[in-house]
């Protein structure tokens, strides 16, 4: 199920009896929590009929005994139970004992008046557990994943929408390039927006620059695309401003090659024929930064990456070495790129 129909069912009222919320985007699954909890109980109930637990202090007993247990003063139970491990292929540091199989027996046949949420906030489930099968079988199953492309696109405009405010077309993909990796700032920020924006107004383009300035990410992507593109002198007044700014040039040069080294995966991946939310699966980014480093790889050939990334570890060692002065070093560096994309 996803994230989007998952939201609708909520809002239509209807409530499974077990939720299986599993995934590396902690955002959705705290949205979806508070969300279950409104749905499932008013604020005075919360004190009898709500119970939390943690996984990896807890057994999953525990859990299911409550589950178990008819609600007090109230229709229905609610019952939490974060960082479920035990469902993951991860080594259980923790020794606590999880009683699987009674938990297998429960997600067979969920008591109606209780509502069950399991949360593993990690990437990959392991398949071949019985009690994984057992519960993506049985269970309400949300997959969070980041969000990509226009499915990110569709979560701001109905995020700022539910605020009775507009965004414009240019504002939201500012927003979307800076913050695709956190869902949790990017609401933040769009918190801060709606806010400066009004009673039914409008983010501007311009309001983004003002209250969401641009990560160091954010400049280094711009000054790779700059050096990608061939604008020397545009390229080297934004490694200036940088500077200025107190950067590290042993940072900037890392952070440099890493977006290198990542046009020459997407390269060499996309060439096998695979896809950008795959690349993006072996490379361990979001999406979106595959999407963007393969736009930014076309003006390069596989040669010519790994020249730029032969000299960047040379001028790694360079600037740590300090052979040279850094601020200069790193002027001769852009100003080579041309000369190695057609030495290439």
């Amino acid at each position: 199920m996803s994230y989007a129909e998952l939201k609708r069912e909520l809002k239509r009222g209807e409530v499974h009896p077990l939720y299986l919320l599993y995934g590396t985007e902690d955002y959705l699954i705290e949205d979806v929590l508070e969300e279950i909890t409104a749905s499932v109980l008013d604020e005075d109930e919360k004190d009898f009929n709500l119970s939390r637990y943690d996984m990896r202090e807890t057994p999953v007993d525990a859990a299911l005994d409550e589950g178990e247990t008819l609600p007090f003063f109230g229709e229905r139970r609610l019952v939490i139970a974060r960082n479920a491990s035990f469902l993951t292929g991860q080594k259980d540091t923790e020794k606590i004992e999880h009683d699987l199989e009674r938990l297998k027996n429960y997600t067979a046949s969920p008591p109606p008046e209780t509502v069950m949420i399991i949360t593993a906030p990690y990437e990959k489930l392991d398949e071949r557990k019985k009690v994984v099968k057992q519960l993506k079988s049985h269970a309400a199953v949300l997959q969070a994943a980041p969000l990509e492309g226009g499915e990110l696109a569709k979560w701001i405009d109905t995020y700022v929408k539910e605020k009775n405010i507009a965004i414009a077309a240019e504002a939201r993909q500012q927003l979307a390039e800076r913050f695709a990796n956190d869902l949790m700032q990017l609401a933040s920020e769009l918190d801060k927006l709606c806010l400066y924006a009004g009673d039914d107004g409008t983010i501007t383009s311009e309001a983004v620059e003002l209250l969401a300035p641009k990560t160091l990410e954010d400049n280094v992507f711009h000054l790779v695309d700059l050096i990608a593109k061939e604008k020397v002198k545009e390229a080297l007044q934004t490694m200036y401003d940088l500077l200025k700014q107190n950067e590290e040039p042993v940072k900037l040069t890392a952070l440099i090659a890493r977006q290198f080294r990542m046009m020459l995966q997407a390269k060499e991946l996309g060439r096998r024929g695979y896809s950008e939310q795959k690349i993006a699966g072996v490379v361990k980014v979001h999406p979106y930064a595959v999407k963007v480093a393969r736009k930014q790889s076309q003006n390069f050939s596989e040669k010519g990456l790994q020249a730029i990334l032969k000299e960047l570890a040379v001028l790694d060692e360079t600037l740590k070495t300090g052979r040279m002065e850094k601020e200069l070093a790193l002027e001769l560096f852009v100003t080579q790129i041309p000369h190695l994309k057609k030495e290439a």
